[in-house]
């Protein structure tokens, strides 16, 4: 009994079709119709962060460079993105991986030699206010860059983006709240604590005793607080204090002479207008009502 033979032409169709089938189905899944315009960043310690209004020609290099400025990161961290456990290359644009609008990476962040860039930007920290950024250079003194933090907090641009990457910006100047209030339903005020920094877009001089509508120089949260419970933060170039590792600068000094790069930190000291009355009190100079004072003839003998 013969054998017959293998149907070798209808097993080759077979396969040619199948791999037609795949082939179209890979280039449909890894082709989107359109580039992303919101990508969502994971990170262990900065949470989740919504990049909205992206360009179609955005590259991983520029998403990046977005992450750095929306984080204030220092010069010498450096990030990697990974989609799906794969890490993104700096040149490929966003479109070339496939990724979807409301994607979703995975961020981490790691220390680097910091790059040799010019310095054109310093950053102004305070336990107590948000960060500002000044523009400056090499050549620019202490007691410029005093004076232009100075204008910041009377006139200054602010940011603040929702969980969607959407952003609210405001210019105004800085007040501190004088005193911690509950909410007032009837009043339609707001709840603060001592001290809140909060932003008005306008000129404040304090005497409309009016509810003003502010919002929380952190977060941007909108609120209502009486200007009779705020003050204008006016910081004079005789009142700041300026210190770069550890070192007190003088104000006739450059940046540069300091040592200074891009984008690295100064930190700002100054005695707060809203100071809580016992740290007044501990402050104040003997005779002032910081120190108790002995009472004269001792104890009254019975």
């Amino acid at each position: 009994m013969p054998t017959p033979a293998p149907q070798k032409t209808t097993w080759g169709a077979s396969a040619t079709l199948s791999t037609h089938l795949l082939s179209t189905w890979t280039t449909d899944l890894l082709l989107p119709v359109a580039p992303p315009t919101r990508i969502y960043v994971r990170s262990t310690c900065h949470g989740v962060l919504a990049l909205a209004e992206l360009e179609a020609t955005l590259t991983v290099r520029g998403l990046k460079q977005l992450v750095y400025e929306r984080l204030m990161l220092q010069p010498n961290q450096q990030i990697s993105l990974q989609s799906w456990g794969r890490e993104l290359a700096d040149e490929h644009s966003l479109s070339s991986y496939a990724l979807q609008t409301n994607a979703r990476l995975e961020m981490q962040i790691g220390l680097c030699q910091p790059p040799e860039r010019e310095l054109r930007r310093v950053r102004i920290v305070n336990t107590a206010l948000k960060t500002r950024q000044c523009a400056v250079d090499a050549s620019t003194t202490v007691i410029e860059l005093k004076k232009r933090l100075e204008a910041l907090l009377l006139k200054g641009d602010h940011e603040w983006y929702d969980t969607e990457g959407n952003c609210k910006r405001m210019r105004g100047c800085t007040l501190l709240a004088s005193a911690t209030l509950k909410a007032d339903e009837k009043a339609g005020t707001s709840a603060v604590k001592l001290g809140d920094e909060l932003i008005y877009e306008g000129n404040f001089d304090g005497t409309k005793k009016t509810a003003l509508n502010l919002r929380r120089a952190d977060s941007g949260w909108p609120l209502v607080v009486n200007d009779n419970n705020l003050l204008l933060l006016e910081l004079p170039p005789a009142k700041q204090k300026l210190y770069f590792i550890g070192r007190l600068l003088e104000e006739e000094v450059t940046l540069g002479e300091v040592g200074l790069k891009h984008d690295e930190e100064l930190v700002l000291e100054f005695e707060s207008p809203a100071m809580p009355e016992i740290l007044k009190k501990m402050r104040a100079a003997p005779g002032e009502g910081g120190a108790k004072e002995k009472k004269k003839g001792g104890k009254k003998k019975k």
